[in-house]
């Protein structure tokens, strides 16, 4: 199936987006460490939720927990730390996977899930890693940050 010239601009106006919105290394160290606290919160929220299948609860702490170590590793030289950031992203995308078809679109965490899932896009494209895309970003960076620092 060949894309539609409104499908190829409308992807052409994201892509120019997320450049337009591109961050530095040391704003990527930031953004990341904003990414697990923000899944920290996500993962003990869920956990506060009574009668959440305790196999649920533990998939997400896996997550949140694959999230923080990878995040503790990243150095301020970020640019190597491209496969410890495409781990996160990785373990970011699963979280996101497992928890938004089962959570209600008004449950309080889900903004920092799809914070995260917009930073992370954001950091991806700075750093240049391709392979590890995750869904297009539903708010700009700096909501994101926001969203995500709020929850600290």
């Amino acid at each position: 199936m060949c894309p539609t010239r409104r499908t190829l601009l409308s992807l052409s106006a994201a892509a120019l987006a997320l450049a337009a919105c591109a961050t530095t290394p040391a704003q990527a160290l930031t953004d990341i460490q904003l990414v697990a606290s923000g899944v920290a919160d996500v993962a003990r929220e869920i956990a506060a939720i009574p009668d959440v299948p305790a196999d649920l609860v533990a998939q997400v702490e896996t997550y949140a927990q694959r999230v923080a170590a990878g995040a503790a590793q990243v150095s301020a030289a970020i640019p190597t730390a491209a496969s410890l950031v495409a781990e996160i992203a990785a373990a970011v995308k699963a979280l996101a996977g497992l928890v938004l078809p089962l959570f209600p679109a008004t449950a309080p965490f889900i903004p920092l899930v799809n914070a995260a899932v917009s930073l992370l896009s954001v950091i991806l494209a700075t750093l240049g890693i391709t392979g590890a895309a995750l869904a297009a970003p539903i708010y700009t960076p700096d909501q994101a940050r926001l969203i995500l620092a709020g929850a600290r």
